[in-house]
């Protein structure tokens, strides 16, 4: 195998025998990972699963937790400090919550869920949630009128979260769907998202190591006009980012951009390609190794499919795509991929009749890889 080649599925597990939506994938410790997702009734799970280094699954899974029996949609789960965690999703209401639990090294979950927040008492859809400095955390989502906000909290290492957020400002006040952000450098962040007419956009802000934000955006530019849906971002180099997502016939793109370490966004696509021309819906991309990135994403009544590209550090996209491969060979919507060690990686995706599934790959590298961060979206109603 050549680098970026893909290898047959290793193992595979459902992990729950009836409909769930937006699984979202963290490692714990070791060969920990969970799984948060809502399920056939809205309800809000945590799932804990032992994966071996050679990508082999034990069953049955380790632990669960309900951490809403109401609703808990499109959930984002995020390591805060040793065992302990925090969940972001769209709760009953509608509103935006925040909850923290602990997760033990062996995947025993805490009955008792340390604190939570309502940071938004109206709709809070598809938060993304990403560290910004000590306690500091960001959370983009869509509120109840579709447009885009950047919230900041605060947690404390002990799970704690205090009662009021830091800041809040809205992004883009014309639609902001599908949000999700990056760090660019020092306070300068990037966040790709749709709009009203689903176009495709990317804007920066400023977010300051105390959680106060710019009031206005820093840049914003329109890259994708047209009926786009689903953004994932990711950092190819200091200042080159690429975004993938899909159109209205549900073919796959990906685009690179640049972005200078003030915030402003050059104003012209550096490449872009159409990674699958027949299906490639909820694209989720990875970093490999060296110029390898992977695409996994829904391949339509075909698979659940990964593709391996490679982007320099220009933004230069190579083509055609490097491998094919499959983590289903029949379904695999919402894909959740994550790094386990040396070339085997994990997706969590909604697979045959929409069960929870997780699948075990190995995509050859030429040193160990792993993802430039993990990242979750959720869909919802």
């Amino acid at each position: 195998m050549g680098e970026g080649d893909i290898g047959a599925i290793i193992d595979s597990y459902e992990f729950q025998d009836t409909d769930i939506e937006d699984p979202c994938l963290v490692h714990v410790n070791g060969n920990i990972f969970a799984v948060a997702y809502s399920d056939a009734t809205y309800d809000g799970w945590i799932k804990t699963i032992e994966i071996a280094a050679d990508g082999t699954i034990t069953t049955p899974f380790i632990d669960s937790l309900e951490f809403d029996d109401v609703q808990g949609l499109n959930p984002t789960i995020i390591k805060i400090s040793g065992n302990v965690f925090a969940v972001v999703y769209y709760a009953a209401g509608p509103a935006g919550k925040i909850k923290t639990v602990t997760i033990a090294d062996d995947g025993m979950i805490a009955d008792t869920i340390i604190d939570s927040l309502t940071y938004v008492a109206s709709k809070g859809a598809r938060p993304h949630i990403i560290h910004i400095s000590g306690t500091v955390y960001a959370i983009v989502y869509t509120d109840v009128w579709n447009d885009g906000i950047v919230t900041t909290v605060t947690i404390a290492d002990d799970g704690m979260i205090a009662d009021i957020i830091i800041d809040s400002m809205e992004f883009a006040p014309t639609d902001g769907k599908f949000c999700k952000i990056a760090h660019v450098t020092g306070d300068v962040y990037a966040v790709a998202h749709t709009d009203i007419n689903n176009d495709c956009w990317i804007s920066t802000i400023l977010i300051g190591t105390s959680g106060s934000i710019a009031d206005t955006a820093v840049d914003s530019y329109l890259f994708g006009v047209g009926t786009y849906f689903w953004t994932n971002i990711i950092q190819i180099s200091s200042n080159v980012f690429a975004i993938v997502y899909y159109d209205v016939d549900n073919d796959g793109w990906i685009t690179t951009i640049e972005i200078a370490d003030n915030g402003t966004i050059t104003k012209s696509i550096i490449d872009t390609y159409e990674f699958d021309t027949d299906y490639g819906t909820y694209p989720y991309i990875i970093h490999i190794s060296g110029n390898v990135f992977a695409v996994a994403y829904d391949g339509g009544g075909a698979s659940g499919k990964i593709r391996t590209l490679e982007i320099d550090p220009a933004g230069q996209i190579t083509e055609p795509y490097l491998s094919s491969g499959a983590y289903d060979a029949v379904a695999g919507a919402q894909p959740s991929f994550l790094f386990i060690a040396g070339s085997n990686y994990v997706v969590a995706y909604r697979g045959v009749l929409a069960d929870g599934f997780i699948s075990t790959v190995t995509i050859e590298t030429i040193a160990a890889g792993g993802p430039h961060h993990e990242m979750c979206m959720g869909i919802g109603p």
